[in-house]
């Protein structure tokens, strides 16, 4: 699932430097009109991640990851052809909520998975988010100049997919060895 991980943390890493060149670019060069695209998840999230937590907790943690990525795959597409600057905001907003479920999930994991050695699976999962933070923004900076600046939105959508089967096969794995650890009395 680390493998998995890492191929959703380069594709994160790869457009944070790109998001607001886009904007800039295709819609306005307004920063203030940008800020308040922001905005909506910001406060949205503010109030909703506790039941997204509850939520995570609770839910088929094989649903909740392949919705998350079935869900980014979907808004980064929508992302390029998004017709104005509310289209960005929702995308934002679903992409926020959706993926506070996603990494709530891949967080529990993480650091459940290894049985009392948590700090070894946030420390494989931290380590895989600071390589992709180094390599994926030149890969993306390198495909925005070459081949056009959708594209990095493009790569990122089709990479959302790839790791559903991984995760599927991970998250099934994950589940058996829970319910293969002898009970704590309570």
């Amino acid at each position: 699932m680390v493998i998995a991980a890492a191929i959703n943390a380069f594709g994160m890493s790869l457009l944070s430097p790109f998001v607001e060149l886009f904007i800039l670019e295709r819609f306005t060069t307004d920063i203030m009109l940008i800020a308040l695209v922001y905005l909506p998840p910001g406060i949205i999230i503010s109030f909703v991640s506790e039941p997204i937590g509850r939520y995570a907790d609770k839910a088929n943690k094989i649903h909740v990851v392949a919705f998350a990525s079935l869900i980014g795959f979907a808004t980064n597409i929508m992302f390029v052809f998004a017709p104005n600057l509310w289209w960005i905001a929702a995308i934002f907003i679903v992409q926020t909520v959706v993926g506070t479920a996603g990494h709530t999930v891949m967080s529990s994991v993480f650091g459940t998975a290894y049985e009392g050695k948590a700090h070894e699976g946030f420390g494989h999962f931290r380590g895989v988010l600071a390589f992709a933070r180094f390599v994926a923004p030149i890969m993306g900076g390198m495909m925005w100049v070459s081949l056009n600046p959708a594209a990095p939105f493009v790569m990122v959508g089709i990479m959302e997919l790839l790791p559903v089967p991984v995760y599927y096969v991970g998250m099934k794995r994950y589940q058996q060895a829970l319910l293969a650890r002898p009970q704590e009395p309570e």
